[in-house]
């Protein structure tokens, strides 16, 4: 079943920087909530730095995509 917006908002506060990658909004009403839950959650704090990526290729390639932000991820800790 797909998250709530408020599901997303817990998760929103627990971090500086956040990246939030989710199946389409054909497949999934996950998109929306995030996008609904980002908007909300800026509307408190204007500064918060929130990216909602959607995934056009499905769940075959979710994987891989997240190993890819895993990988930047890791790269900007490792040489900031």
């Amino acid at each position: 079943s797909c998250p709530a917006p408020e599901d997303f908002e817990k998760y929103y506060s627990e971090a500086d920087e956040i990246y939030v990658i989710t199946l389409s909004s054909e497949l999934s009403g996950s998109y929306n909530a995030a996008m609904l839950a980002k908007k909300d959650y800026l509307d408190k704090y204007p500064d918060a730095k929130i990216e909602v990526i959607k995934d056009m290729s499905g769940k075959n390639r979710m994987l891989f995509i997240y190993l890819n932000c895993l990988e930047g991820i890791l790269f900007l800790l490792l040489f900031q």
